[in-house]
């Protein structure tokens, strides 16, 4: 079981395939499909079969790893049961609980994550996506992060056909693997209130210990853009 969640055969089987096929995996789905857990399950066994693990959190809004309006990167580092309750080694600073007029920063950030994850030579690098997949600003994002990260395995989890606009692009791709997941039933719709009780709670456990500091605006130099690298 994973989050209540009785693991299906195919997420057995694609988990065999991706220990035997290592390299960037791309999960994409809209909301309340299930990609946190699927993250978090194979993040887990991958680590547990041997590979060097790393995790891509660019769910800007339900963040799994750091607070929201970042995009958090950890390497598995030991055994885990539970993904969020691992800290996040590096992030990226997008400034938006949603990626709608934010699009460039969080392009640039989860290229940035993507190249530190290929510098400490992973075996395996998760990405998790946030659940906007409908509309043009939908596509355009999901089209360029797969353009841009190149992943080997793009896992696609949906309840009827709803990003089949997304892969239609990358269908025949060579060294691009799409995978199709039905969403599992037990899987539940969260409400608004219950996505903003998340993010409220997520804030404050980054928070928790955090002091009030003092800084000179002298030593602060000041940039249109707001996004920014953050090594933890």
């Amino acid at each position: 079981m994973t989050d209540n969640i009785e693991i299906s055969p195919d997420w057995i089987e694609l988990l065999d395939e991706l220990n035997r096929d290592k390299g960037i995996v791309m999960v994409i789905g809209a909301s309340d499909t299930g990609k946190s857990t699927l993250v978090n399950y194979l993040a887990r066994e991958l680590y547990n079969k041997g590979n060097k693990v790393c995790v891509i959190d660019g769910d800007v809004g339900q963040s799994i790893i750091g607070p929201p309006t970042t995009i958090g990167l950890a390497f598995i580092k030991t055994a885990i049961k539970d993904i969020h309750m691992i800290k996040p080694d590096f992030m990226f600073f997008v400034g938006s609980t949603s990626p709608v007029g934010h699009l460039l920063p969080t392009i640039v950030g989860m290229k940035k994550l993507a190249e530190k994850s290929i510098q400490n030579d992973t075996d395996i690098t998760i990405v998790n996506t946030t659940g906007l997949v409908s509309g043009e600003i939908a596509w355009e994002l999901k089209y360029q992060k797969i353009n841009l990260i190149t992943p080997r395995h793009v896992i696609a989890i949906q309840r009827h056909r709803e990003v089949e606009h997304i892969l239609k692009p990358f269908e025949g791709v060579p060294q691009l693997k799409i995978h199709r997941l039905v969403v599992n039933e037990k899987v539940k719709y969260k409400s608004q209130e219950q996505r903003r009780f998340y993010r409220e709670r997520r804030f404050k456990e980054y928070f928790h210990s955090s002091k009030v500091k003092g800084i000179s605006l002298n030593s602060i130099i000041f940039f249109k853009s707001i996004s920014y690298f953050i090594r933890i």
